[in-house]
């Protein structure tokens, strides 16, 4: 436990310094290393060959390529974070399905994850501002932690025993809870001050959807390592096992937040 609390406040110190301090170039170039490693992890879940890992490296870098030279439109970014949610919200739908078969899918699968997840998280850092990414960073950070703690101290109703037993509902409940107030808190006091009812609501009812769907992201992680007969993705990360095993949340939740904060920017 020592190790995993310390390796989280090394990440913690790092991913902040990274979001406020480093040049846009520079962020989203180090948040494409970060997918990368992730992909290479995926890789090794999938049990993909040369030719299917190479097509979804060239996946992402071709991403980067167009999203860094200006290539992508505000409405292809919507188009692609409305496309992220979509598949998001089918694999909450699906996760007592089994894994479609076929290493080519399930790298194409990890392409797709990764790759919008740091297209939403490129986004919200250079058009909404290095606190909106924050904020959704402590969203799914409140989630985890919280349904972890609680789960031991209320936990008795297993989430989805047959893809992680560790989960419970009562531990989903307390980290959704926590991550709605963390919203609000952080919002009001470090984004823009929350002038009425109806605008605080429709912020905890979103990020409530963001905690829901990171830990959809988490459990669907945790299929695709039971489906490989791995209990960690990796274990670059002291305590905390590979870089998938660290953003499985953040893949899916982040993507939920940079679409409703485009989303609510082309209607406003």
């Amino acid at each position: 436990m020592k190790t995993r609390i310390l390796s989280a406040l090394v990440m913690a110190i790092v991913v902040v310094l990274g979001i406020f301090k480093l040049p846009a170039v520079v962020f989203n170039a180090f948040a494409l290393l970060i997918m990368l490693g992730g992909l290479l992890e995926w890789r090794k879940l999938c049990s993909a060959n040369l030719p299917q890992s190479l097509f979804a490296f060239a996946g992402l870098l071709l991403l980067y390529g167009a999203y860094t030279g200006g290539y992508l439109t505000s409405i292809s970014l919507f188009v692609l974070l409305a496309t992220g949610v979509l598949m998001w919200l089918i694999k909450a739908l699906t996760l007592a399905a089994p894994l479609p078969r076929g290493k080519a899918l399930c790298m194409v699968d990890g392409l797709i994850s990764l790759g919008l997840a740091w297209l939403a998280m490129v986004v919200l850092r250079d058009q909404f501002g290095q606190h909106s990414l924050m904020l959704v960073l402590l969203m799914v950070w409140g989630t985890d932690t919280f349904a972890y703690f609680g789960g031991k101290r209320f936990g008795k109703t297993k989430l989805a025993p047959s893809i992680s037993p560790g989960k419970t509902r009562e531990g989903v409940v307390s980290g959704v809870l926590v991550a709605m107030l963390v919203t609000v808190i952080y919002t009001h006091f470090l984004i823009v001050p929350l002038s009425s009812f109806a605008q605080t609501l429709v912020l905890l009812f979103v990020s409530m959807l963001v905690a829901l769907i990171s830990v959809v992201g988490d459990l669907s992680e945790s299929k695709l390592k039971r489906a490989a007969g791995l209990k960690d993705s990796g274990n670059l990360i002291p305590g905390h096992g590979g870089i998938l095993d660290r953003i499985d949340g953040l893949m899916a939740g982040i993507v939920v937040y940079a679409f409703y904060s485009t989303l609510t920017q082309t209607l406003l």
